[in-house]
């Protein structure tokens, strides 16, 4: 028996890329699931945002006042810039949590580019 068990090496390789792959969509479904959430300063909105990024609420108080569109824009759009940044943020490092030390190097510095 020769001790350069090709067979037996590609066997372990496959086991622990099933391994990773598993340990991969288990962070990735977490993250997901993960709720975001931003608000203004004076309590007048209210967003939250998934992990996919998707919004999954916006909430306005009941005293916020009638807003013209264009003031209900500058409301809004910064709430949601943020809390999308929050919840892109927050899977990716969750993710990259996930990968092995030396794939997580590589993909930080991929992402960096």
């Amino acid at each position: 028996m020769s001790d350069f068990d090709l067979a037996g090496r590609l066997r372990r390789v496959a086991e622990d890329m099933n391994a990773l792959s598993d340990q991969l969509r288990d962070a990735t479904a977490a993250a997901h699931a993960r709720e975001h959430r931003a608000a203004d300063h004076d309590g007048y909105a209210e967003v939250a945002v998934d992990g996919r990024p998707r919004v999954t609420a916006i909430r306005l108080h009941r005293d916020t006042p009638q807003l013209h569109p264009d003031d209900l824009d500058d409301l809004l759009t910064p709430l949601l810039n943020d809390v999308l940044g929050q919840a892109r943020a927050a899977t990716r490092d969750t993710i990259l949590a996930a990968l092995p030390p030396q794939l997580r190097t590589d993909a930080e510095r991929s992402a960096d580019r």
